[in-house]
């Protein structure tokens, strides 16, 4: 602290110097406009004296203005990712859509699809459970205040992570899967031609 007045000081001796000199080469010359611009130096002078005065007796916030602060900086972070998630979510179960018609397809044309279908019915289950832990977080992500709140909030957000990345893994399965089933049906469609 010390150390920044003695900054301070210097700072504003120099800035005293540097605009004073101006001043003191044009109070020679006693023309009117002369007279406005050390009027207009002069002006300029004090204005910066008072701005960094202005800036040294600044008031400290408060602890509740920092805590305030932190609450609102914490929630907007929980909303931006509770909307990422509620994104994703919608993604998953469109995509689950997708490949549900993909796999009803391979069924129907008698193919052994039960890999496949038990891989959706565990990303069916998570996506389920995601959707319910964001349903349970949307009315108390804008009115939290608390870190208790927060943290029981992070650790549902942890969890639908942890659900999406299961969807996500289950959803590769059932597209390698299926693409077994598509590579299949082309070398059959291949060695026909080929006869």
């Amino acid at each position: 602290m010390f150390m920044n007045m003695k900054v301070l000081a210097f700072i504003l001796m120099a800035a005293g110097i540097l605009l004073v000199a101006p001043v003191l080469t044009l109070a020679e010359d006693t023309s009117p406009s002369a007279t406005k611009r050390i009027e207009n130096l002069k002006q300029k002078v004090e204005d910066v004296r008072e701005n960094i005065k202005a800036r040294v007796e600044e008031p400290k916030l408060t602890r509740e203005q920092i805590r305030e602060e932190k609450t609102i900086k914490v929630r907007k972070s929980i909303i931006a990712i509770f909307e990422s998630y509620s994104r994703l979510t919608m993604k998953a179960g469109q995509l689950l859509d997708k490949l549900q018609a993909r796999i009803d397809r391979a069924k129907a044309a008698g193919e052994n699809t039960t890999a496949a279908e038990t891989a959706m019915k565990d990303a069916r289950v998570k996506l389920a459970d995601a959707t319910k832990i964001l349903d349970d977080i949307k009315g108390k992500k804008d009115t939290a205040v608390d870190k208790p709140t927060f943290l029981q909030i992070r650790k549902k957000l942890q969890t639908v992570h942890k659900d999406l990345n299961a969807i996500r893994l289950d959803a590769a399965k059932i597209i390698s899967s299926l693409r077994s089933f598509n590579s299949q049906k082309e070398s059959t469609k291949s060695s026909e031609k080929s006869e």
